[in-house]
């Protein structure tokens, strides 16, 4: 794909490494977690299923969800009250 891919594996059982990925004119698809992360190679994969993709900052879309998500549970979680128990 003209880059370095991370990725990792969450299942059970044995899988022929030749099927990492799936890429037929009607199915595409990968059992590979993370790799579409990497936005260069997102960027590139989605563009040649839609040209019309318009990519995205991954890490700045993934630090925005996890302060929304902080802020939400600060509303519902006392820590204060938290660590005074402990």
């Amino acid at each position: 794909f003209g880059c370095k891919l991370k990725g990792f594996e969450i299942r059970h059982g044995e899988v022929d490494k030749e099927f990492a990925f799936l890429d037929t004119a009607q199915i595409k698809g990968t059992f590979v977690h993370s790799i579409f992360e990497n936005d260069n190679f997102r960027n590139y994969y989605l563009k040649s299923i839609n040209p019309n993709y318009n990519g995205y900052n991954f890490f700045e879309h993934k630090k925005k969800q996890i302060n929304t998500f902080i802020k939400e549970m600060e509303k519902y979680i006392k820590l204060d009250k938290i660590i005074k128990k402990l």
